[in-house]
């Protein structure tokens, strides 16, 4: 259990209480755009999915002509709504129940979704830091032109599933468990790829530390080398977010990763495609907006917050059994 000082536990709280209530509004938003806007022009959700590699973002040659792009966006929405769900009510404690234990010092850290909300704010913040640093040296994170905003919007629904099961399953857990396991049983492979620390007994972190680093660093790699890449610059921002969501999915477990990486995408693209859709800008015209600037600080606030909150139960002095 992760312990929250509980000299912060009250902001922490609110900030995660308002990202909470952001992220659920997020669900019907994204649905609206796919399926209610024309971001994408003469691209509609109606497109078969089989044709989408005519624009050159994709490889869904083997889908049958009758699932269109709304059939897989929609596949991709409601298993984010199942893992909302799950993370909500556990593992072990509800996310209410768990944020009053945060406000009280009483740790916070048994809930997946307060999981998620704090270490998605925290790779806000050090991804604020490095984009930040390498703008005063000229390096910009020039995003892929994919050419079309629904597009656009569809892809990034889709890469935290995809990319969690290659990058944080396979390349994390699988070596970890291999690492550490003490049985090989297809049942308890499972467990361990779904929660590797809650199901291992990691008695030498540094082991899969390593894994970690070395896949975090694949993972910024991959976004500069594959079809749809980004400029030199994103290498930094997103090996960082690699090393993150492979410590949150060996500490809290893959539907934490999955939840992380699905606000860094889908849960702001929502919104911003949202605001292009009601404002008729562009997808960076809509992010430029006052709106985005004050989710932005919410975020910053909740990652530094949360950062120092975990630092300061760390170093607090444990109480006696008694004492409780």
């Amino acid at each position: 259990m992760v312990a929250y000082h509980s000299a912060l536990g009250i902001p922490l709280s609110a900030l995660v209480s308002i990202i909470f209530g952001m992220m659920l509004v997020s669900f019907p938003l994204g649905a609206y755009v796919v399926f209610e806007t024309d971001i994408g022009e003469q691209i509609t959700h109606q497109i078969p999915a089989s044709e989408m590699s005519i624009f050159g973002v994709g490889q869904y040659e083997s889908f049958p002509p009758y699932i269109e792009m709304g059939d897989v966006f929609m596949a991709a929405w409601t298993v984010y709504l199942m893992v909302f769900a799950v993370a909500v009510m556990g593992p072990d404690r509800d996310v209410t129940t768990s944020m009053k234990d945060m406000v009280w010092g009483r740790g916070g850290g048994s809930n997946y979704m307060v999981h998620s909300i704090v270490w998605f704010s925290v790779l806000v913040l050090v991804s604020g830091i490095i984009e930040a640093v390498q703008g005063r040296v000229g390096l910009a994170m020039t995003p892929p032109d994919v050419g079309n905003e629904l597009v656009q919007f569809h892809l990034i629904t889709l890469a935290p599933i995809t990319e969690e099961i290659l990058f944080r399953v396979a390349l994390v857990g699988l070596p970890v468990f291999a690492l550490y396991t003490h049985r090989t049983s297809p049942a308890f492979l499972a467990k361990c790829l779904w929660h590797p620390s809650r199901h291992l007994h990691i008695y030498d972190a540094k082991k899969m530390f390593v894994v970690i680093l070395a896949t975090g660093i694949v993972f910024g790699a991959a976004h500069v080398v594959s079809d749809e890449a980004w400029g030199a610059g994103k290498v930094a921002q997103a090996t960082a977010a690699g090393i993150i969501l492979g410590y949150a999915y060996c500490r809290y477990g893959l539907a934490c990763a999955i939840l992380i990486h699905w606000a860094s995408n889908y849960f702001l693209y929502s919104y911003g495609s949202f605001v292009a859709h009601l404002g008729e800008w562009d997808i960076a015209e809509a992010f430029a907006q006052p709106f985005f600037g004050t989710v932005q600080m919410i975020l910053l606030a909740a990652g530094a917050i949360g950062v120092s909150a975990m630092i300061m139960g760390r170093l607090a002095p444990r109480q006696s059994p008694a004492a409780d």
